[in-house]
């Protein structure tokens, strides 16, 4: 958005001087252009300097919405920054906020307008606490000119990536990070003055002519209601004019908001109609088609504290409970015991856990080691890392075990840790560290000024094989954690309504359509070993999803379809890339999506093998009374073998 601060004063004077005096109007017009050239000069100085004039005005995205009726006196209203501003001792970063609130608020009678006075009075100056700022709110612009803009920096291009001409990637401590921003489509600049109101209909703005210098904000016909991302206009001293440069409506918040690739009209176009011809592709058929066992060898983990919990309340599968191979004869066994948590196991207002790990030799089928780990949240926090090894997030470190359970590698954490993900063949790891914006205080209002967690920013490091860091950038929270394949990352880009373009962004700096896909809800895309994608979307013609397992070329080798029972469809691959197990978790009933059920709702878990090669399927069972658990399955390395825990039992099916 363009702002250009503008003055007709000097105009005027020199029109009013010329009638009274034509003589002294040259000598004030000689002056007019030093003081006018000066003034120029002065501005393009600040222009390239950091610091902004303070005729600046400061744009703010609403926060949360509005509606009079649900309004009191001194309710807190929230905006965050659109881009950095500062004036005087007081410097915004980008997302800083700026709070005020309600003064008055008043709804719809007869001929009353609906009114609402709003007064700022302070924001984030200089960091996470609020500091006063007096503001006047001067005009305001509606949610459709580029709200909720970001920048999003992709993985090959942060702070210290990039490529390797022998092949990956290598730390660069020189790179520059480069940001996809959202194009300019050449819209014409709109001007509006102090007190406009521009994009929404019926509604007027007073400038700060209210109680306690307040701006009133009023609607006739209804009541007055501001949508989110509205943008709100601040000057430190009233009566300016500002001419806006509008852009169009952003795309879903979880989606790249920049055009990182050229359409591909080559690209491969996964819908409905889309035909799967054995051999190269196959049909996901129900576990009862196929061949169906049970397990040859189990193993009771009531004696080491598996608990199953029938009443716990929950709106998706949890992390309480996971199974990870440490080689061909030694499987892992995790989960929460549900024991008193330490004091000090806390990570925010999240309570932590204590999870028990069992290491478990698989030729006399007995538990060989027992060890706890303090974890600090709710979160997944054990991930398979290859080669018998996995990853383990204990207190503030990561710790990286091999076979026998021996500690080999310790990954230290200054930040609360948001999410773990690799590479198929695990030669990249990317971590995300969570970094308050704000305040405890300030985090608990906007909660509940908004309804939802606040947003916070997301520090991406990009560690290699050797767990060396080779790349830095930071995200906004709301985007989905990154999708590694072994040659780049993976991301959406929203193209249209409930349309979708699946993109590699290389780390060779390439960018490559995937394929295009129609879905009612975002896609949901992980890697697995051998670089297949598990890609989940929505059908448009039934309540249930639709998963694919597609190559990075756009080549679907899978697909099956779920019903409105399934609460969630799992991928997991082996070390071997010669198979991959797909388990879809169901409900005694359909459920609306979000909706609470109980861990005792969950009837059964179908779980298939394919072969990494065809998508052939080579192994189907249903295990039932299966926990709540994201990571309740796994291969074996070489894909011959099939870990589960159901009915409170380790179970292990032979497939060859």
């Amino acid at each position: 958005m363009l702002v250009i601060v503008t003055s007709k004063a000097p105009q005027r004077m020199s029109r009013r001087i010329s009638k009274l005096h034509p003589q002294l109007a040259q000598h004030f017009s000689y002056l007019l252009a030093l003081w006018f050239a000066f003034y120029l000069c002065q501005s393009y100085a600040g222009l390239n300097s950091a610091t902004n004039s303070p005729a600046v005005p400061l744009q703010a995205e609403l926060v949360a919405g509005f509606d009079a009726r649900l309004l009191t006196a001194n309710q807190p209203v929230f905006a965050k920054a659109r881009e950095r501003w500062s004036s005087g001792d007081c410097v915004l970063r980008k997302d800083a906020l700026v709070k005020g609130k309600v003064v008055t608020a008043s709804v719809h009678s007869g001929k009353s307008p609906s009114e609402v006075a709003l007064l700022f009075e302070s924001a984030e100056c200089g960091g996470p606490g609020l500091k006063p700022l007096p503001l006047v709110l001067e005009a305001i612009v509606g949610p459709d000119s580029e709200a909720g803009r970001d920048t999003y920096v992709p993985l090959n291009q942060a702070i210290g990536l990039a490529p390797n001409p022998g092949g990956g990637i290598r730390g660069a401590g020189t790179a520059a990070s480069i940001a996809m921003a959202e194009p300019d489509f050449g819209r014409p600049a709109v001007k509006i003055r102090s007190g406009t109101v521009s994009g929404i209909s019926h509604m007027k703005l007073q400038v700060g002519n209210g109680p306690e210098g307040s701006s009133v904000l009023s609607m006739t016909g209804r009541n007055l209601q501001l949508e989110a991302h509205t943008v709100l206009i601040f000057m430190r001293s009233p009566s300016v004019d500002v001419n806006v440069r509008e852009q169009p409506q952003p795309t879903a918040a979880v989606v790249i908001p920049a055009s990182p690739a050229a359409p591909n009209e080559h690209a491969p176009i996964l819908d409905e109609t889309e035909v799967c011809t054995p051999p190269m592709c196959n049909v996901a058929l129900p576990s009862r088609e196929g061949r169906d066992t049970g397990p040859q060898t189990s193993l009771s983990l009531a004696e080491f504290g598996f608990l199953m919990r029938p009443r716990q309340e929950m709106t998706s599968l949890n992390h309480d409970a996971a199974i990870a191979w440490l080689g061909p004869q030694e499987l892992l066994i995790t989960f929460n015991p549900h024991a008193l948590v330490p004091r000090g196991v806390r990570d925010g207002d999240q309570a932590g856990r204590t999870i028990r790990a069992l290491l478990v030799d698989l030729p006399t089928l007995q538990v060989k080691r027992v060890v706890e780990w303090p974890v600090p949240d709710r979160r997944q926090y054990i991930w398979p890392a290859g080669q018998g090894r996995v990853i383990v997030h204990v207190g503030r470190e990561l710790w990286i075990y091999g076979p026998g359970l021996r500690r080999e590698t310790t990954l230290p954490l200054d930040e609360p840790l948001a999410f773990v993900r690799l590479s198929p063949s695990n030669n990249h790891l990317a971590i995300g560290l969570q970094q308050e914006r704000h305040t405890r205080e300030i985090h608990n209002q906007l909660e509940e000024a908004a309804g939802t967690e606040p947003e916070e920013d997301i520090e991406i490091r990009v560690l290699d094989e050797h767990y060396q860091e080779v790349a830095r950038t930071t995200r906004p929270s709301k985007y989905a954690p990154p999708t590694l394949l072994d040659d780049g990352e993976v991301t959406f880009r929203a193209t249209a309504k409930q349309q979708f373009r699946m993109i590699e962004v290389g780390w060779d700096q390439r960018l490559h359509t995937i394929a295009n896909l129609r879905s009612v809800c975002v896609p949901e895309v992980t890697s697995l070993p051998g670089d297949l994608l598990f890609l989940v979307s929505c059908d448009s013609s039934t309540d249930g999803k639709r998963y694919r397992i597609v190559r990075p070329t756009g080549k679907v080798m899978l697909k099956g379809f779920t019903s409105s029972q399934t609460i969630a469809d799992l991928a997991a691959g082996n070390d071997a890339h010669s198979a991959f197990v797909i388990g879809e978790a169901n409900l005694e009933r359909a459920l609306t999506p979000g909706t609470v059920f109980v861990s005792g709702d969950l009837k059964s878990e179908q779980l298939a093998v394919y072969r990494n090669d065809d998508g052939k399927r080579l192994f189907a069972t249903t295990i039932a009374e299966p926990p709540p658990s994201c990571q309740g399955f796994a291969l074996s390395p070489d894909g011959d073998r099939l870990a589960a825990l159901a009915q409170g039992r380790l179970m292990l099916f032979h497939m060859r």
